[in-house]
């Protein structure tokens, strides 16, 4: 939860930011890339600052807000590790329903999927 907490605000407005700027579909990748390098720095140095100011108040030794800028890199990393286990999960569990639940649909997807698999594998 940390981890999404640090993360998500700079994420959607480096993703706002580059829909307003870039028109064009093909370039939005690099936009992304080249915004978040320059913006997402800041929003680091503002959580910390936030973090810190907050542990001075509360009384909370000076160390807080160091430890915060050193673990708020692992915390995305992790964070993002289990968004993609969830991601499986998730996609897993919708075709274990189709599966189950409407079975001339998946029985139709996939023989579709056969079809398209030798359609790629003889090209």
């Amino acid at each position: 939860v940390l981890g999404y907490l640090t993360h998500a605000l700079p994420t959607f407005l480096i993703g706002k930011i580059t829909k307003a700027i870039n028109g064009d579909f093909h370039w939005i990748p690099t936009f992304k890339f080249a915004i978040g390098v320059l913006f997402y720095p800041v929003f680091i140095w503002g959580q910390t600052w936030l973090v810190g100011s907050l542990a001075l108040q509360l009384g909370w030794p000076f160390w807080v807000k160091w430890a915060y800028l050193l673990a708020v890199i692992p915390i995305g990393f992790a964070t993002e590790w289990w968004l993609g286990k969830w991601k499986f999960w998730r996609q897993n569990r919708r075709a274990a329903v189709l599966r189950s639940n409407k079975k001339e649909e998946w029985k139709t997807l996939s023989e579709l999927r056969e079809i398209i698999c030798n359609m790629l594998k003889t090209a």
